[in-house]
């Protein structure tokens, strides 16, 4: 996770100078290559290093990808089923693969993660080119921008709430264990917090483009926090 992070910040310093569709498709195959080597290795200690290796290049690929999203005409929408995509998957793929991991072992894990970005690979192309323009973006921005305190302020924000809410939920499986839960229970619930979380993701999207985005905002990590 820490490597998503870097990854993800250190593009946006390279995102304006690249073409977004190769480098997807560098990241994605460097994905798989990182998936592959996971899978070789097994559990060792150079599973630290290509793991550390496979969160820089996936978060590199987040960054390229919502940079790419804030040119579509409606990002909200756009988010908002990527993140429902996202959610989806993650809770069909703990449901479906934690059972599989006793007999089979965690290459499970890093064969599917393969082919997911083996699907990405194939739909690349499809996309359309949303190349950059002389604002920065796909089209021409439609509000002043906001003053540097401010994003700076939303950037520190957001970095707190990911690093509350990822550090818990990196440790979620092992959590339950100590505290004394079958491990079919714990998944269970796991699977079911995606899967529910899928069309919130949606309802949010519908909502913020009505009242705007503080009052979701507000709402959601207060709900998120107390139930954490």
């Amino acid at each position: 996770m820490y490597g998503t992070a870097i990854g993800g910040f250190a593009i946006i310093f390279l995102i304006n100078q690249l073409n977004w569709r190769w480098a997807a498709f560098a990241l994605i195959t460097l994905l798989i290559c990182a998936d592959v080597l996971s899978g070789w290795f097994g559990a060792t200690d150079a599973l630290y290093i290509i793991r550390f290796f496979h969160g820089l290049v996936g978060g590199a690929l987040i960054g390229t990808g919502m940079s790419v999203i804030a040119r579509t005409e409606s990002p909200e929408v756009t988010i908002a089923f990527a993140i429902v995509i996202q959610l989806s998957l993650g809770g069909l793929g703990t449901a479906m693969l934690m059972p599989l991991l006793p007999t089979f072992g965690v290459s499970v894990v890093w064969i599917s993660l393969t082919g997911l970005s083996a699907i990405a690979l194939i739909f690349l192309p499809l996309f359309d080119p949303y190349p950059m323009t002389k604002s920065g973006v796909g089209k021409k921005p439609r509000c002043e921008r906001a003053p540097r305190s401010q994003i700076f302020l939303a950037l520190a924000a957001l970095f707190s709430f990911q690093a509350g809410q990822m550090a818990a939920f990196a440790y979620r499986i092992e959590l339950g264990l100590h505290y004394g839960f079958e491990t079919n229970f714990v998944n269970l619930v796991i699977a079911v917090s995606l899967l529910t979380g899928a069309p919130s993701a949606l309802i949010v999207a519908w909502w913020s483009t009505r009242s705007g985005r503080l009052l979701p905002a507000c709402m959601g990590v207060v709900l998120m926090t107390s139930v954490t």
